[in-house]
């Protein structure tokens, strides 16, 4: 059986461009066999490293702890190669800062980011993601603010 190039070619720019319009079959079909793929990816690492299959259950565990007692203790790197494997799952959309001005020597500085997250399950990791992005993005965005703001007074 011989594929068609162009049906490569358009999975491919469908996946990683941000232009196309993505049918509800398309995005389950992808959505689920990207997570299939991934998991496979993953498991096949753990039982490498120890021998053991890690079950969808314990693979979708949010705690460590929950994680290594299903498989045992292996080595740091079994663990750290899922998320390393998983960053093109989540990027940065979009950063931005605005200066607003209020009158003479009255500037405040505003800041946004947007990311996306193409981990699927989706709701679940966006508990997860959204709270912790939040948090870095906030912490940033105030230590840019509170650098800024130090400047501005320091110059008056």
């Amino acid at each position: 059986m011989r594929q068609d190039p162009r049906l490569v070619r358009d999975i491919i720019e469908t996946w990683f461009g941000l232009t196309r319009p993505v049918g509800q079959r398309f995005y389950a079909t992808s959505g689920f066999g990207l997570a299939a793929f991934k998991y496979g990816v993953d498991v096949t690492l753990v039982w490498l490293a120890t021998g053991t299959v890690w079950t969808p259950l314990g693979y979708i565990h949010p705690s460590l702890a929950a994680r290594e007692s299903s498989v045992g203790i292996p080595p740091q790197w079994v663990f750290l190669t899922p998320v390393v494997w998983g960053l093109p799952f989540l990027r940065s959309e979009h950063g931005e800062f605005r200066l607003v001005a209020l009158g003479p020597r009255h500037t405040p500085l505003e800041g946004g980011t947007w990311y996306r997250n193409n981990l699927f399950p989706q709701l679940y990791w966006n508990l997860w993601s959204d709270a912790l992005i939040h948090r870095i993005h906030r912490r940033a965005l105030e230590h840019v603010k509170h650098r800024s703001e130090a400047g501005a007074v320091a110059e008056r």
